[in-house]
C-alpha cells in the first residue's frame, strides 16, 4: 500500500532526477541521491502544524563544497512544498 509520504517522495525523487538531467555535464552522486531521499523523507512525514500536536522531522546534512547539497534540498523540497500547498524557507550557514 503506497502511503502519502510515499507519494511526496517519489515527488520529490522525480524532481531530483529532472533537475540533475537539465545541467549539462552534472553528474548525479551517489552520496548527493542519498542525502536527497533523507531530505524528501524528512518533507514527506512531518505534519507541518496540519496537526494538534505536529510531528517534527529532522533532516542534518553536512557534506563538503561541491557535493550538490543545495540542487538535492531544493529540488527535493520545493516539489513537496508545492504538491503539499506549503511555503518553503531554506537557510544555510553559507
Amino acid at each position: 500500500m503506497t502511503t502519502e509520504a510515499d507519494k511526496l517522495i517519489a515527488i520529490g525523487m522525480e524532481s531530483f532526477d529532472r533537475a540533475i538531467s537539465r545541467v549539462p555535464g552534472f553528474r548525479e552522486r551517489a552520496g548527493q541521491r542519498e542525502m536527497a531521499l533523507e531530505v524528501a523523507r524528512a518533507f514527506a512525514t512531518a505534519d507541518l502544524g496540519e496537526a494538534e500536536n505536529p510531528t517534527r522531522s529532522y533532516a542534518v546534512v553536512s557534506a563538503g563544497t561541491g557535493v550538490g547539497k543545495s540542487a538535492a534540498y531544493l529540488s527535493v523540497g520545493v516539489a513537496i512544498a508545492k504538491a503539499r500547498g506549503k511555503k518553503l524557507v531554506v537557510s544555510t550557514s553559507t
